[in-house]
């Protein structure tokens, strides 16, 4: 998970394949007045409670099939936002029996124009930011793609040294590490100015006590 702000991260954990990511999102700690921005891989109605009771907001997809019925329309522009309605599931518990937590409580709908492709169907417990600002909060999610491709190609993330799961995950857990040192250094006065030598600083600091990790930097 990665504080938008400063494109920091703030949690990670490695899981099997297997796993489905809600199920560790489960166990987060929530905060309140935070927004948290996800795809629709972590689609859990449950989860989405959790979030509004911890009194905090959170931008998704709706899946094609949520069975939603509209109960208001917003005014929107019709160009970018094609539509801005309140919403709610129609069902207390899905087919195989589950209950629905946020049944009876109003979501929001919020549908966005793409070129070229199908509009983007956003759905968010949050009613009073304006629709642009929610789908920019949603186009702001990519910035992890973005972080993750940073560091298969700064930080040698693309081919791993070993194949055992501790093997992995310690070359995972060296490059979160890197990445968070050169941001520490990157806030210091003395090295404010000298950016292009940031790498070789943290280098410097780490490289002679901890050989895997500067074989991983170079």
């Amino acid at each position: 998970m990665i504080e938008q702000r400063g494109h920091t991260p703030v949690y990670l954990n490695i899981t099997s394949p297997t796993v489905n990511d809600v199920v560790d999102a489960r166990h987060l700690r929530l905060e309140a007045d935070a927004t948290y921005v996800f795809d629709k891989g972590y689609c859990d109605y449950g989860w989405w409670q959790q979030i509004d009771e911890a009194g905090a907001t959170f931008v998704t997809r709706f899946k094609r099939n949520a069975a939603i019925q509209v109960v208001a329309q917003n005014p929107c522009d019709g160009k970018v936002i094609l539509s801005d309605e309140w919403v709610e599931f129609r069902h207390r518990s899905n087919r195989a029996g589950h209950k629905n937590g946020y049944h009876g409580l109003r979501l929001r709908r919020i549908s966005v124009y793409r070129e070229g492709k199908s509009p983007l169907i956003l759905a968010t417990n949050d009613m009073d930011s304006s629709a642009k600002d929610i789908a920019e909060l949603y186009r702001k999610r990519w910035q992890i793609e973005l972080f993750f491709k940073w560091l298969k190609q700064n930080l040698k993330l693309k081919r791993f040294l070993g194949k055992s799961q501790n093997a992995v995950s310690l070359q995972i857990y060296a490059a979160i590490i890197s990445y968070l040192l050169l941001q520490f250094t990157a806030e210091l006065p003395e090295l404010a100015h000298h950016p292009p030598n940031r790498g070789a600083i943290v280098l410097a600091k780490v490289g002679n006590r901890f050989e895997f990790r500067r074989q991983l930097l170079q």
